[in-house]
């Protein structure tokens, strides 16, 4: 089923049905793809839905989909829709030429700096002319039908959707041994304090950076971390991202800041803390929001109604097929990947290195026992600060939990909703703010699922405060990464017992 046809399905209670008596006031819909009809007086027609009233009451049906015959049809439309698709060309054109692709359509392409993508139907009908270039955010402001698809930060959140994620990393070659660097180290590299891999745990060799310019929304991601190359280090500059990233991953004695997205051939080094933990920079640890220095892909839309084609795109984003492209161009993509206990060694350390201080081993042993043998969900859940309210993100992860509930993935599976908490703060209050985080994403699930569509799992929900830190705390951000809500899953078991 074609996308734009996913609105048909509101007429299907009429499909087929067609009044005794026809009036001049009447009009048949004719389905284009079968040979089901509507008849029935018009009452609206706006342009892209016809809105009937027929013997079973008032039917919409999207315009696209059928043929109209009677007196009162409106005259056919020879307005070709226009969207502006504006940010990162590189972004844009792929998920384009997805969207016209699930929707059996087919597309060319004119021009260089500011391509125009032109989308047919097969029977040859235009659905729209899409200009992509980079242009400005002002665009949004301009009153013109424009998207904006980036990683900068969206002028208005509210009009923002993510549709991926991305992160900053320290890239280096596969060749060179040191495999992990804390921030305060590469800050001390980008203003020419450190020069040798000595000083970073390797060989006694000078450090060659490598730089690149463009990328407008990475670049402001990179300076709000404050790793900009002091103008007076040597430096070798690229042209585009990708060059650097080429020859970081060619140099033994290399290293760069570059994107996730964009990290090609090169390797990610770990990124260590103060207190000696460290993450590293994979795809599983960028969807759970376990790795810092994190950002999102967004597509923007101004404060305007756009038109069918441009709302469809949109709306196409969230899907899987829109996904498997943005995962495609290097992002994380917002699906749900699963990972076993015994694949995160480094977290079974990270909370070995608490016990004793104000983590009972009692606590670690009974959160470890539930998670032997079972997966940790990608789908990770924060909240706003201060608050038991989940962020965007989560909002979304609750969709996309409760989707894989519906198709059956986790029947006959017991799910846990362990939270965890930052360090601060007594350690009692902690778990218990823990477990009321675990309990509102639980409340989240029931308000948002079909009726008895959690029948077929056992959900439970437990707080260890902060007996499994994923991050040192050396700011507020990796503290708020330290406050979450897993959701982990294991095949159904007898209930396990937890201590009050």
């Amino acid at each position: 089923m074609r996308f734009f046809n996913l609105r048909a399905v509101v007429s299907a209670v009429v499909l087929g049905c067609v009044s005794g008596g026809v009036s001049a006031q009447e009009i048949t819909l004719s389905a284009i793809e079968g040979d089901q009809q509507v008849t029935g007086t018009l009452i609206e027609f706006d342009g892209e839905f016809f809105r009937v009233e027929t013997e079973f009451g008032p039917v919409t049906v999207d315009a696209r989909t059928v043929t109209c015959s009677g007196e009162s049809c409106p005259a056919p439309s020879t307005e070709v829709e226009q969207l502006n698709a504006m940010g990162d060309p590189s972004i844009a054109l792929p998920l384009i030429e997805a969207f016209a692709l699930y929707q059996g359509a087919e597309i060319s392409i004119a021009g260089t700096d500011a391509q125009v993508v032109t989308v047919t139907t097969e029977a040859g009908s235009v659905l729209a002319e899409v200009t992509i270039s980079k242009g400005s955010t002002d665009a949004l402001r301009d009153g013109s039908d424009t998207i904006w698809i980036s990683t900068a930060a969206p002028v208005d959140p509210s009009l923002a959707q993510v549709i991926g994620l991305d992160a900053i990393v320290i890239a280096a070659s596969d060749v060179n041994p040191v495999g992990a660097i804390t921030l305060d180290q590469m800050r001390g590299v980008l203003d020419g304090s450190i020069t040798n891999w000595k000083d970073l745990g390797g060989g006694d060799s000078d450090i060659v950076v490598h730089t690149a310019k463009g990328n407008s929304g990475f670049q402001a991601q990179v300076e709000t971390l404050g790793l900009v190359p002091s103008e007076d280090i040597a430096a070798t500059t690229h042209p585009r991202l990708k060059e650097a990233a080429d020859a970081v991953a060619n140099d033994p004695f290399g290293l760069a800041i570059l994107p996730f997205s964009g990290i090609r051939t090169a390797r990610a080094m770990g990124l260590r803390g103060s207190c000696g933990m460290h993450n590293d920079a994979n795809s599983f640890a960028v969807q759970s929001g376990a790795y810092p220095m994190q950002y999102a892909l967004y597509v923007s839309k101004p404060n305007k109604r756009l038109p069918l084609f441009a709302r469809e795109f949109i709306a196409f984003l969230e899907t899987e097929q829109a996904q498997a492209v943005i995962a495609d161009l290097g992002f994380a993509d917002l699906g749900i990947s699963a990972l076993r206990l015994d694949r995160q060694g480094q977290r079974l350390a990270n909370s070995m290195m608490i016990i004793g201080k104000e983590v009972p081993l009692k606590d670690v042993r009974e959160m470890t026992a539930i998670m032997s043998g079972a997966q940790l969900l990608s789908a990770t859940f924060r909240f706003e600060a201060g608050s038991t309210r989940l962020d965007g993100p989560s909002r979304v992860n609750v969709d996309a939990l409760l989707d894989g509930i519906a198709l059956g993935n986790y029947a006959d599976k017991a799910i846990y909703l362990m939270g965890f908490s930052d360090g601060e703060g007594r350690a009692r209050q902690n778990k218990s703010l823990s477990k009321d985080r675990a309990e509102a994403v639980f409340a989240a699930l029931q308000e948002s699922a079909p009726e008895s569509a959690l029948d077929d799992v056992t959900i439970e929900v437990l707080g260890y405060g902060e007996a499994s830190p994923l991050v040192c705390e050396d700011s507020p951000q990796d503290a708020a990464i330290n406050r979450r809500v897993e959701v982990w899953v294991k095949d159904r078991v007898a209930p396990v017992e937890v201590a009050e």
